[in-house]
């Protein structure tokens, strides 16, 4: 075999497809906010990016007068919804098409009215960076199958997926029982792994004396059991409130167990609930007394709040929390988040905070009480003298995963300003993190007790382990900041970073199941805080102490570690302070509300809707920018909000603004050659070629040739990755015979080469780099051949 032998398939079949649309690219001229919408009392609650760059946007309307002239109307067949017919308004839930620039809404599909009284989910079964699968809908419903007059809300599969046509109706909905928060932030998820399709979703009453599970259905929307389930035969993972036995252990050995808190410490027990019970589930002396911690449970069960499944094999996991009694009475919280396989085996939990401490480190909190560990059962004492605690209340509001680093993202909330037993951050090491970074950072902060403090955590996919956690914390909203850590964040221009210091803090609450992470692993969030810092680059700044901050709704982008803030921006109605004092309540911010967050080449988008009061604008409008023709000008009542922000301050490059540069024209064709080397343009723009001048590629597409130890030889292939750019995808592809082609390696969106063949190369930070990708298969006749296409 020579290398000469390899050299020509792998140049000669250099391909470059294409999808129909071109994605819009986030600069800060693309910055595009605005409202939709006329008479109907519009509101957007989620947002969802099609594989060819096109956006569905789903909300509800009371009238449809307000879509431009001409455009197409779907209008769905829906027998198996359930809904009231004497709901407060005849609302349509609705499906909006709009291009990938924002510019033409293509189609309007919704459903008849009154059937339901929104869509506000949208949920696809592809993996990240795949041509879009089947697609899910989820909204409100006035009444439920059991006859509750206080609803809950459906499912349903749409029959197809605006790709390969357009849908006509669903093909099948199910009715879910919940009520309060359950009902508006309906925690459900779905994939189809290898073909088959898992979906998971949340009914029942949160933290009420009743209960919740978590129900399974099959792609034909019909109820299944996984087979290793525990505790039933109806296909559910059930929540009581003296537990059914789903969250607790069922023998003496395994609620005794001492077992991995998943950041290098120890609990006990093998299940999340035996820290509440004297025994295990079924036994004799199985609860009658408190759990090890001095905690017991109460009257009122707790909360099944968040789900999300693993696209590439169906795993999934559940965010939860049990109402509890501290041994003084006073009420708690306590949380967990859960991993399941496919076949409904626990793989793994964490509390999210550590159980224990050592108790001469200081008095122990909330009447901890301690006791001696022999955790491998030698008859020796290997933790002795440990304190046991519990943390603050604990809630768990979204859950999200990233795919470029195989983590499971955490959105939790503490309510009350403790430190004793949070992660101590040592354990959470980020390689290539800064110098300094753990964790927490300064851990909690600030001298203000009875707030909700939100925050995120990185998990491993596989055992739960920490890898890095932040907050997401707000100021004191009058402007006793106390910012003894100085200003030394230069991205929060003169704001103090949260991490550093000891500042006063305030309530801060994330969206429930609003995090989002997108193709690189940056993680997005949307909340309510009334003095969360803004960054120099954010849309709409926040005014800095000594002003009065109004709650505002916000969004902020993290790097994938957790350990930056990228981007962080108020969205809330202009505010102004009467008679021009800053010390009081200021006027006109509460206008708006973003429900809403999906990620966008370069930056996200934003949905929501304008508030208002008997049929009146509340508080003031978010400013405009750059809308299309079909946007209102000035808000009315409740209108539709779209706000498309940019990422600025990245390497990030355009093929727009690269072929404006080299070719002087920004929509130069991407599969022309004006150059003549073989290489298309956007070959070109992905491996940072020229078009106007021949390559010969040298490092940015370099083959060679290796040989396995006792397999024989392989083709490898170097290809240069530039993380700037957002708005490619790399593909490379194997085949022994030039008609059969294998993906053995894939770069989205800028991201990390990730498959069976990527070798070497990948490293962190902003800088081009060289990759290598080797053929997994050796053999003596092999071709490869790379693939540039637009997401």
């Amino acid at each position: 075999m020579t290398l000469r032998r390899f050299l020509v398939p792998a140049f000669s079949l250099l391909l470059v497809g294409h999808a129909l649309v071109s994605p819009l690219h986030a600069t800060a001229a693309d910055e595009r906010v605005f409202y939709l919408g006329g008479a109907g009392n519009e509101e957007l609650f989620d947002a969802y990016r099609l594989s060819d760059g096109r956006w569905l946007l789903a909300g509800r309307a009371t009238a449809l007068d307000w879509l431009p002239a001409g455009t197409p109307v779907t209008v769905a067949n829906v027998g198996s919804l359930i809904n009231s017919p004497n709901s407060t308004r005849n609302w349509i839930g609705f499906l909006l098409v709009v291009s990938a620039d924002l510019r033409q809404i293509e189609r309007c599909w919704h459903l008849p009215k009154g059937a339901a009284e929104s869509i506000r989910r949208i949920r696809g079964t592809e993996v990240p960076g795949d041509r879009t699968g089947d697609l899910y809908i989820s909204g409100n419903v006035a009444r439920n199958s059991w006859g509750d007059t206080q609803g809950g809300y459906f499912v349903a599969k749409l029959d197809d997926n605006f790709l390969s046509g357009t849908p006509s109706d669903l093909a099948w909905a199910v009715n879910m029982s919940a009520r309060g928060e359950l009902k508006d932030n309906q925690p459900w998820d779905v994939a189809k792994a290898g073909g088959d399709t898992l979906l998971v979703a949340v009914t029942g009453y949160p933290h009420s004396p009743d209960w919740m599970a978590a129900e399974f259905f099959d792609g034909a929307g019909k109820p299944r059991t996984l087979p290793n389930l525990r505790a039933n035969n109806r296909g559910q993972i059930v929540l009581k409130t003296n537990s059914t036995g789903d969250f607790r252990s069922w023998t003496y050995a395994d609620h005794a167990a001492t077992t991995s808190d998943t950041n290098g410490g120890l609990r006990r027990g093998r299940w999340p609930m035996d820290a509440l019970f004297d025994g295990p589930y079924g036994l004799p002396g199985n609860g009658a007394g408190r759990g090890y911690t001095g905690y017991r449970t109460t009257s009122y069960a707790g909360h099944i709040s968040a789900v999300v499944l693993d696209r590439r094999t169906n795993d999934f996991y559940l965010g939860a929390n049990h109402k509890t009694a501290l041994p003084d009475n006073k009420p708690d919280f306590e949380p967990w988040v859960i991993s399941y396989a496919a076949d409904g085996t626990m793989r793994w939990w964490s509390r999210l905070y550590s159980e224990w401490r050592d108790s001469t480190s200081g008095p122990l909190a909330n009447g901890a009480i301690d006791i001696d560990l022999d955790s491998n059962n030698d008859g020796v004492l290997d933790r002795s003298s440990e304190g046991l605690l519990s943390t603050p209340d604990q809630y768990v509001d979204a859950l999200a995963i990233d795919y470029a680093h195989d983590k499971l993202i955490v959105g939790a909330r503490s309510h009350g300003n403790n430190t004793s037993n949070f992660w101590s951050g040592t354990a959470a090491s980020i390689p290539g993190a800064p110098p300094g970074y753990s964790g927490f950072q300064r851990q909690f902060t600030g001298t203000v007790g009875n707030v909700h403090i939100s925050w995120l955590g990185r998990h491993d996919l596989e055992d739960g382990t920490l890898r890095g956690a932040t907050y997401l914390a707000g100021f004191d909203r009058f402007g006793n900041v106390n910012a003894s850590g100085g200003y030394s964040d230069p991205n929060l221009a003169g704001w103090p970073n949260v991490n550093s210091g000891w500042p006063n803090l305030n309530t801060t609450r994330i969206r429930p199941n609003r995090l989002v992470v997108d193709a690189t692993g940056r993680v997005i969030v949307i909340g309510v805080a009334p003095r969360l810092a803004t960054t120099k680059t954010a849309w709409q700044p926040l005014l800095p102490p000594p002003a009065v901050a109004p709650w505002h709704e916000f969004v902020r982008i993290y790097s994938p570690g957790l350990d930056q803030l990228l981007y962080g921006s108020a969205l809330v109605g202009a505010f102004t302070y009467p008679g021009g004092a800053t010390n009081v309540e200021p006027e006109g911010a509460e206008g708006v509300s973003i429900n809403g967050v999906a990620a966008a080449p370069g930056g996200v988008l934003v949905v929501g809707g304008g508030l208002e009061t008997n049929g009146a604008p509340q508080g003031n409008p978010i400013r405009q920018g750059d809308a299309p023709t079909w946007a209102r000008g000035a808000r009315a009542a409740a209108d539709g909000l779209v706000a498309r922000l940019a990422l600025p301050g990245t390497t990030a490059q355009t093929f727009a603004a690269w072929s404006l540069g080299h070719l002087g024209r920004a929509d130069a064709p991407w599969d022309a050659d004006p150059d003549g080397d073989g290489i298309p343009n956007l070959v070109e723009y992905a491996l940072g070629l020229s078009p106007t001048a021949p390559d010969a590629t040298g490092d940015a597409l370099s083959p060679h040739v290796d040989t396995l130890p006792g397999a024989g030889p392989r083709l490898r292939l170097q290809v240069r990755r530039d993380p700037g750019r957002h708005d490619v995808r790399l593909s490379v592809e194997a085949s022994s015979n030039l008609v059969e082609w294998v993906e053995i390696a894939r770069s989205e969106a800028g991201g990390s080469f990730r498959g069976p063949g990527y070798v070497s190369g990948e490293v962190a930070g902003d800088a081009p780099r060289t990759v290598e990708i080797g053929d997994p298969e050796p053999s003596e006749r092999r071709f490869l051949r790379l693939r540039a296409t637009r997401p």
